[in-house]
């Protein structure tokens, strides 16, 4: 997976946007908690450094390519940085329960720059999605037998598009497998 390298006139930095603020914050324990190697930390940072103003210039990739080789990471594991960077990135983006369009488009923008299509950014948004609904239901206890409202509405709680389980979390799971009472 090659970095998208920008050539010709000078890079005009990007204003302040969704990229940005999601760096400030973004611990690169994350990344490494998504599936990049912990070798990779290094990387990582400059990856963050270089990605802020939304553009990577040669000079830029050189550097990313030479800490690579410095730090003797392989091609697999530059691209599990690169997938793991996208992912931390998705779950900060998916952190309030919604994606802004600027949000996608940033995603989308950081996905096309390290070489992925655009179909990875559906993928890690339902990742980190399905983990956050993980996360928030793992403290809920199953609902009663006698509950006389029904199955909460996966539409008020996420997009349809995915697997309902996610968002009944474990209570949903441990309500169906109580037997019924009798």
């Amino acid at each position: 997976m090659a970095l998208r390298i920008r050539t010709g006139a000078a890079p005009v930095p990007a204003q302040a946007g969704a990229l940005s603020a999601l760096l400030d914050d973004l611990p690169l324990s994350a990344a490494v908690e998504e599936g990049a190697p912990a070798s990779a930390t290094a990387y990582l940072e400059l990856l963050a450094e270089v990605l802020e103003d939304g553009v990577l210039t040669d000079d830029e990739a050189a550097s990313l390519a030479s800490l690579a080789k410095t730090y003797s990471l392989s091609r697999d594991q530059v691209e599990a940085a690169h997938r793991g960077f996208l992912l931390a990135l998705a779950h900060k983006v998916i952190e309030d329960g919604r994606v802004t369009r600027d949000e996608r488009q940033e995603l989308l923008a950081t996905a096309a720059t390290l070489g992925f299509t655009d179909g990875i950014v559906k993928a890690v948004l339902d990742e980190a999605r399905a983990a956050l609904a993980e996360e928030r239901g793992k403290d809920c206890r199953p609902l009663p037998t006698s509950w006389p409202h029904g199955r909460p509405s996966v539409s008020a709680m996420a997009s349809p598009s995915q697997d309902a389980t996610n968002f009944y979390g474990r209570a949903w799971k441990a309500e169906r497998k109580q037997p019924a009472s009798a």
